[in-house]
């Protein structure tokens, strides 16, 4: 099974399609949308288990192969715990809410970070100007997400208000096209240079949204793109896998369950995202849990795809 780089790139459909509806939300409907929708997808609790949890769920699980964890034991053995006690212990001394900014910081570099390394790679030869417009963008990224999660927090901080913060965006944002032309002209392949055009036009639209006032939007296209983006690695990576033998645990424990891979490990990490849901919306410590899984994912997806690892033996682009 491979992974396709025409669906890769299909997926940033959604981003015409979100700011198609915010111009006819605005132009014909008064803004009667915009009004009527939370600030962020994420307080909704369907939202939460078909998307941003599966797919750390599925990531973690994938990670229970007898040879993944002998290859990756210390950095499993030491990284995990110690996330996990950074999280617990420092809600106990700085709060939950500074734990969560932090939280904040890291989902905007791996989700916007996801996106930019896929790009990389399809794109196939680059220099320092897609490093320097990677890190362009995740700054804008980081910027961008701090001024729709906490409005007005960072102008306050700078002593700008929030319209001179979007004008230095669109701003900074406006020069990193200039990067454009040479990282085009020295991609190898065309839809790598889709994928690089795709990921400028994400990253503006995020912008429009949130100065137009839909939050639950900007921060939406991203993370369709990302967690449909990491199940189309994820699910070929473990029917590649775990084809003829199952290394993996979980897959082995239900060798005898007549639902192929494929299916077999969206749907358990969808179902198994349900009750975390559930317990996060109940108590501080469903929170801690789900943040401390999150950080978990960021930090074994660090080293899990990097060119010589074992995962990316088993996954093939199309």
């Amino acid at each position: 099974m491979k992974t396709s780089r025409k669906l890769l790139l299909g997926f940033y459909a959604v981003v015409p399609l979100v700011m198609a509806i915010v111009a006819v939300d605005a132009a014909l409907f008064g803004y009667s949308l915009r009004d009527s929708l939370p600030g962020n997808p994420e307080a909704v609790r369907l939202f939460m288990v078909f998307f941003v949890l599966p797919h750390i769920l599925a990531s973690l699980t994938m990670y229970l192969d007898v040879q993944y964890l002998s290859r990756y034991r210390w950095r499993l053995l030491l990284g995990i715990p110690t996330l996990s006690a950074a999280v617990f212990v420092g809600s106990a001394v700085v709060g939950i809410v500074a734990v969560a900014y932090l939280y904040m910081v890291a989902t905007v570099y791996h989700v916007v970070g996801q996106q930019l390394g896929v790009s990389r790679m399809l794109a196939g030869r680059t220099d320092w100007t897609y490093s320097a417009w990677k890190w362009s963008l995740l700054t804008l990224g980081w910027i961008l997400y701090a001024e729709l999660l906490a409005p007005g927090f960072l102008g306050t901080a700078l002593g700008l208000t929030s319209h001179e913060v979007y004008a230095f965006c669109f701003g900074a944002y406006g020069a990193t096209t200039l990067l454009g032309p040479r990282i085009l002209r020295l991609a190898t392949s065309r839809l790598g240079k889709a994928y690089v055009v795709a990921n400028q036009v994400l990253i503006g639209a995020i912008g429009v949204a949130s100065l137009a006032g839909y939050p639950f939007f900007a921060l939406l296209m991203p993370r369709i793109i990302h967690d449909c983006t990491a199940f189309a690695f994820y699910v070929p990576h473990d029917v590649n896998r775990n084809r003829d033998v199952r290394h993996n645990l979980f897959y082995r424990a239900f060798a005898a369950v007549p639902i192929p891979v494929a299916v077999l490990g969206p749907v358990a990490a969808i179902g198994a995202a349900y009750p975390l849901v559930e317990w996060s919306r109940e108590s501080w410590t469903g929170d801690q849990v789900v943040m401390t899984l999150a950080f978990a994912h960021y930090f074994m997806e660090s080293f899990g795809w990097r060119r010589d690892s074992l995962p990316r033996k088993s996954v093939e682009l199309a």
